[in-house]
């Protein structure tokens, strides 16, 4: 704990007392650096982190607001595709951070099995170079097969938004459709 260095917060079997009082030198060299570093500089510094912060959110906001604008297009019946970015920002209000927390959580899963397969295929290159390939093939194939999952994923997010937004009604839709 750096704030009472006589208090033991973890232990680690990989670093040695070497190695951690060269940390500790580095650290308080580095507090030196920057406390010897202007004033003008230092808040250069921090105003260009939480500038780069407000535009990564500004970004996410944005694509939290348009991100329904596909569903849009292909699902109702617009006087313009244009119009399908103001619907999905609609849609979207007051529903941001969900729609954002669903795309991590979706992504993820897309992600993980793509990671893992390349991850095998890579650890087995030497030891078993054919199965190494299997994997490989397989993490370039799934990406073709789940990318139809993330379409399904939004727009049960769009069905979902008109629901609890709009009190749409699928029973009504599917009589339209000729399904119920």
């Amino acid at each position: 704990d750096p704030a009472q260095t006589d208090r033991v917060v973890a232990r680690s079997a990989s670093c040695t007392a070497a190695h951690a009082d060269a940390a500790i030198a580095i650290a308080r060299a580095e507090e030196d650096r920057w406390r010897r570093t202007p004033t003008r500089e230092r808040c250069a510094v921090l105003f260009g982190a939480a500038l780069g912060a407000a535009a990564l959110w500004f970004v996410v906001f944005v694509a939290c607001g348009y991100g329904l604008t596909t569903q849009v297009v292909v699902l109702e019946d617009l006087g313009s595709s244009f119009d399908a970015f103001g619907r999905s920002w609609t849609l979207t209000r007051g529903f941001k951070l969900k729609v954002f927390a669903v795309a991590v959580v979706a992504f993820i899963i897309f992600w993980i099995p793509v990671a893992v397969a390349g991850a095998i295929g890579g650890a087995l290159t030497a030891s078993a170079p054919v199965l190494s390939r299997v994997f490989e093939v397989a993490a370039s194939v799934l990406p073709i097969v789940m990318t139809p999952l993330l379409a399904c994923v939004f727009t049960l997010m769009y069905y979902d938004l008109r629901v609890r937004r709009e009190a749409f009604d699928l029973e009504v839709l599917g009589r339209q459709l000729g399904i119920g």
